[in-house]
């Protein structure tokens, strides 16, 4: 039985474009886990003699690669096969020219090779999920041509395709019907073949976008040092936009590119004007659905 993934094109340096797709095939008694690299020939300005095609189990790391001459290209693509164990293989292709001159990496691309149906994320603990933010959902190892995607959770099942193309990847944006909370549970079921399924090994949570400082009430003078504090784990991303409001307008952004740790200091500038009502706002810079404001109102005097 032979199944191919969904292609993924990704454009990277040196005029190449690293194409990925896997087979899982029976081979006698055993499975073989194969996946054919491709990507374009460079041009004959280049002078290249050969590509060397890496790979390893960690990013950026890898511990393995292969020569993939020249007479392996046609019509302007080269591709290689390689048969690997199971497991995630991070693939990178250099060229070498006549004078043994080797390019940098190319842009990595990544595949999950397992010969069992398996949720590959989310799959272990220690997962948080943000409202308002997006997540890819991973998977390998099916055999059906679709896929149903299932969240188990607190308030009941939630299905999030009822049926999906087996390319091993689904977007996922957590909306407001997605109740906050912990013991959420990932399920995914092969549509030809009801028997594949997988779920999380432990549950997940959900946040709510939380921002616990100024306080409601606080008073501040022009040129005071502020503190602004938010819970990181509720939004995603490295970094945060940070903006003054007053009722429903934005006064002005306080900082962009905040990295997300929770905690940020800032002068209150001399001149805004006196008042109440007013919030700190914080933004996922990845996600902008992902937002909270500070709790109530503080005055500016």
């Amino acid at each position: 039985m032979t199944r191919s993934d969904k292609n993924t094109t990704l454009f990277i340096p040196h005029g190449l474009a690293l194409i990925w797709l896997f087979f899982s095939c029976l081979t006698g008694q055993a499975r073989a886990l194969q996946v054919t690299l491709a990507w374009d020939e460079s041009p004959p300005e280049e002078r290249i003699r050969s590509y060397r095609l890496y790979y390893g189990n960690s990013s950026r790391t890898y511990s393995l690669h292969e020569e993939v001459g020249s007479r392996q290209c046609s019509a302007g693509v080269c591709q290689h096969t390689l048969e690997l164990p199971q497991g995630r293989w991070y693939f990178a292709v250099t060229a070498l020219n006549l004078d043994g001159l080797e390019s940098g990496y190319s842009q990595e691309v990544f595949a999950d090779l397992y010969a069992e149906p398996r949720l590959v994320y989310p799959k272990a603990g220690g997962v948080t999920w943000a409202r308002g933010c997006v997540y890819e959902i991973r998977w390998a190892g099916f055999e059906s041509s679709s896929v149903s995607l299932e969240l188990a959770g607190p308030s009941g099942n939630i299905t999030l395709s009822s049926s999906t193309p087996n390319d091993g990847s689904f977007l996922f944006r957590v909306r407001k019907k997605h109740p906050p909370g912990e013991g959420y549970l990932l399920r995914v079921r092969g549509k030809q073949l009801p028997q594949e399924m997988d779920e999380s090994q432990k549950t997940f949570s959900i946040l709510e976008p939380l921002v616990t400082a100024p306080q409601e009430g606080t008073v501040f003078s022009r040129g005071d040092l502020v503190w602004i504090r938010w819970n990181p784990a509720s939004f995603c991303g490295d970094s945060v936009s940070l903006s003054l409001h007053r009722g429903s307008r934005r006064l002005c952004f306080i900082g962009t590119h905040v990295p997300n740790t929770g905690e940020f200091s800032w002068s209150l500038p001399q001149q805004l004007r006196p008042g109440g009502r007013h919030r700190v706002v914080v933004r996922s810079e990845s996600h902008g659905a992902c937002r909270a404001s500070s709790p109530g109102g503080f005055l500016i005097q």
